[in-house]
């Protein structure tokens, strides 16, 4: 077990490079577990290891955010850098190291206290231009089951599409431990069907309860996961426990290898990376000059389990320019029950356009546009409308 003094001394050691890094990240996790198997809590100064994935379109020495002060320092390695910053009205500045060797998704690592990083974090990739989350659909999310022993599941949902009246649930965050977790999130997801089947039987009573629980079906998202990973070809048995958040957040809560945390990071990045770039290059629409002229690409849709009452209503809090969403749009009526939109992504200005019915959201993305602007309004819907909503391509099935 690594002491507290220890832990101090790399502490104070100088990040200069990855090895530096490697090392101090090492011992903060090996420290986080011994102290909460032996105390069940985490000494006040000792905080768990947290990476985020950040995808960005811009240097890292450009990075703002309004409310914070930042300096950007480089180390011996020129894709590790040391960011610190602190809010402007604070005196004491807090820590990322920032790898950028991927320039297109950062990676962060901090072991400041998610009352610090986490706002910070929220700042650069809600409000800042050309900086956003990475943004994870349910499906993946699920995935990562396969990829480790489960511990937990956690669900976020918050309703704010649609009229008040409409509104099946409202706000829901619930947050499920154990091995089971998984299979009674499915049962929500299936709770309609099983509510049918209730009433064919005859059990009134019991359909009843589950009829005040039917918005269930459509607020279940996968909002978090946790997880044992051990390597697979590691004969000692090498492993972290590590918690994940659908907008690129991992938190090491202990185990005896970063080696295992890190893995898991660039994997889930090196995966998502793939289908934003498969979107972009193959799925974003464009005219290619050459002869004859000629359309590549298709649209993306979003099927929907939940029916828009309100397409006007709904559009609109689309293209209202707000965070989450952050498009703006000119809306087209082309029949009472379909919209077109003419789109901007705010987060990049890249075009893109969208029709809207009440079972799906068609998707138009112009070549050179962010392909991440996809897997956000994804994600969104199936955060905030629709969680069973999926996501697929015209020739190419689902994409997540």
């Amino acid at each position: 077990m690594q002491t507290t003094d220890e832990l101090n001394k790399v502490k104070q050691h100088e990040i200069r490079n990855r090895m530096d890094l490697h090392r101090f990240l090492e011992v903060v996790v090996n420290k986080t577990y011994e102290l909460e198997k032996e105390y069940q809590r985490l000494e006040e100064d000792l905080n768990m290891v947290k990476s985020y994935i950040i995808e960005s379109h811009k240097p890292v020495n450009e990075l703002t955010a309004s409310g914070y002060t930042i300096r950007v320092s480089k180390t011996d390695d020129p894709t590790l850098f040391i960011v610190n910053f602190k809010k402007t009205d604070t005196s004491k500045f807090s820590t990322l190291y920032v790898d950028v060797f991927d320039d297109r998704f950062w990676t962060a690592h901090t072991v400041e206290k998610s009352a610090i990083s986490d706002p910070f974090i929220d700042k650069i990739s809600r409000t800042e231009i050309k900086n956003d989350y990475m943004w994870l659909p349910s499906q993946y999310m699920g995935r990562f089951k396969e990829k480790g022993i489960p511990r937990g599941v956690t669900l976020q949902y918050s309703e704010i599409m649609g009229a008040e009246e409409e509104k099946l649930i409202g706000d829901l965050s619930m947050k499920l431990w154990g091995v089971a977790s998984g299979d009674v999130l499915e049962l929500f997801r299936n709770l309609a069907h099983i509510k049918a089947l209730i009433r064919r039987g005859g059990e009134e009573k019991l359909y009843h309860i589950l009829d005040v629980c039917e918005g269930l079906a459509h607020s279940s998202p996968l909002s978090g996961i946790g997880i044992t990973y051990t390597s697979e070809d590691d004969c000692d048995s090498r492993y972290v426990l590590d918690d994940i958040v659908y907008k690129g957040k991992f938190t090491a809560r202990g185990g005896n290898s970063i080696d295992s945390h890190l893995y898991l990071i660039r994997n889930t990045k090196e995966e998502y990376t793939n289908v934003i770039r498969h979107i972009e290059e193959e799925i974003a629409m464009g005219l290619v000059h050459n002869s004859p002229l000629r359309m590549t690409g298709h649209p993306i849709s979003i099927i929907l389990s939940r029916e828009i009452e309100d397409i006007e209503l709904f559009s609109n809090e689309l293209i209202s320019c707000k965070y989450p969403f952050r498009l703006w749009g000119i809306p087209r009526y082309v029949t009472k029950d379909v919209v077109a939109i003419t789109g901007v992504d705010l987060h990049t200005g890249g075009k893109l356009n969208l029709e809207l019915s009440s079972d799906w959201i068609r998707l138009y993305l112009h070549k050179n546009s962010c392909g991440n602007t996809i897997a956000r309004l994804y994600s969104i819907i199936q955060h905030n409308y629709d969680s069973n909503a999926t996501l697929e391509g015209v020739e190419y099935g689902n994409l997540f």
